[in-house]
């Protein structure tokens, strides 16, 4: 039998030379190698796990951030209903309150509003939590006065003569005021002119509004003042808003209290030279005052329950007349008038009210003392009057929502 020849081209598995040890070296190459990727694994696990749980945390903190933010949210939009509903007036150092997270939320009840040392705003503090995670906000929010913390203001025009005096103080907190009670609040605003002659005294400042171009009046010169943009002269509503409803409804006599005051014929009120009349509390709708020289007209209202004019007309005051409103708290009475006509207070009165004519004008003639507001198209002070403005009469007319003023984070 003949052998078979191998060819040349035939493949043969290859094997180690008998005795060279390859077979282990490789072996122990691939454990070293399988043990240092164990070892790096492993360092690797230890090093990125607290930074993925870093990572997780900060993730809770920015969900517990987000939660806070819209507990904010929540609160001013429950405030506002509140106030909407008459709830709530915001006024008091404290309010205590229960708003508690809707579905969807995580943040912790919140219990009370505190009113801020400045008497203009107040502030809350809102818990966010997502798991382990808290954000702790505190929020200052600021119920805006709508008459622009103004106490004289004349839309077209504020105009004071010499040896003028203007103070500031709260008849809720003092009945009669001196220089020294001033609060540093009696601010006097105008849209368009602020003029004041020489010797005048304004414990406050000028607020200058902005004309129909958009431009701030000049400030005048010797007092201090600042821009504060558009002052809303009708503020109430007193044409097309709820003070005008206020006129439609009281105009009907079965609304008013016109048949309670004998000296009130036809919607006037005229008195005659010496004649003293009372008013006592209520609404009343007049179409014309005019109060004769050295007469008295007795305002008998309290701060729960004033007296309150719907002016639709004039009123004047004759020299040496007066206007006594009891306890001289100008709480007591309010004065609304919807015309473009003219509020004239003569020489040597006394006269503490409330007097809003945003499209008339208020003359202040010489030597009197007036405590209270006055709003008009246009003021004009002579020479020698002492105003106190009240700003406690400025917290009866507050905007139906609330601002926010700033927030900061306390904890995180």
């Amino acid at each position: 039998m003949k052998k078979k020849k191998v060819g040349r081209h035939m493949k043969t598995a290859y094997k180690s030379p008998p005795g060279t040890g390859q077979d282990g070296f490789i072996l122990v190459t691939s454990m070293i190698v399988l043990a240092l990727l164990a070892f790096l694994g492993t360092t690797l696990y230890t090093i990125s796990k607290p930074e993925a749980q870093s990572a997780m945390y900060h993730a809770k903190e920015r969900e517990a951030f987000y939660q806070a933010e819209a507990g904010v949210r929540y609160v001013m939009s429950q405030i506002n209903h509140d106030i909407g509903n008459g709830n709530m007036a915001l006024t008091a150092d404290v309010v205590n309150v229960t708003y508690t997270a809707p579905d969807g939320y995580d943040f912790e009840p919140i219990n009370a509003i505190i009113r801020i040392a400045d008497g203009k705003s107040s502030y809350f503090v809102v818990t966010g939590a997502s798991d382990n995670a808290r954000c702790v906000i505190e929020a200052t929010v600021e119920r805006p006065r709508l008459m622009a913390a103004t106490g004289i203001f004349g839309n077209e025009s504020v105009r004071m003569q010499p040896n003028g005096e203007v103070y500031s103080y709260s008849s809720a907190e003092l009945a009669n005021p001196t220089p020294a009670d001033s609060t540093g609040q009696a601010n006097i605003g105008s849209n368009v002119d602020v003029t004041m002659q020489n010797h005048n005294v304004v414990d406050g400042v000028i607020m200058l509004g902005e004309d129909p171009s958009g431009s701030p009046p000049p400030p005048p010169g010797g007092y201090d003042s600042v821009e504060v943009g558009y002052i809303n002269p009708d503020p109430l509503g007193a044409i097309d808003g709820a003070l005008a409803d206020g006129f439609a409804y009281y105009s009907i006599a079965a609304n008013n209290d016109n048949a309670t005051a004998s000296f009130i014929k036809n919607n006037k009120i005229s008195t005659k030279a010496k004649e003293v009349a009372d008013l006592y509390p209520g609404v009343y709708y007049l179409t014309d005052i005019n109060l004769a020289a050295k007469s008295v007209l007795n305002v008998l209202g309290t701060p729960d329950d004033p007296v309150v004019i719907y002016l639709h007309g004039a009123l004047t005051i004759q020299p040496n007349s007066d206007i006594n409103v009891s306890a001289g708290l100008p709480s007591n009475f309010f004065i609304f008038c919807d015309t473009t006509d003219e509020m004239r207070i003569q020489p040597n009165n006394d006269f503490a009210a409330f007097l809003y004519a945003p499209y008339g004008s208020i003359r202040l003639q010489p030597n009197n003392d007036l405590k209270g507001v006055f709003w008009a198209n246009d003021v004009r002070c002579q020479p020698n009057n002492d105003i106190y403005l009240d700003t406690s009469l400025l917290d009866n007319f507050m905007a139906a929502r609330v601002k926010l003023v700033q927030w900061r984070i306390v904890t995180d």
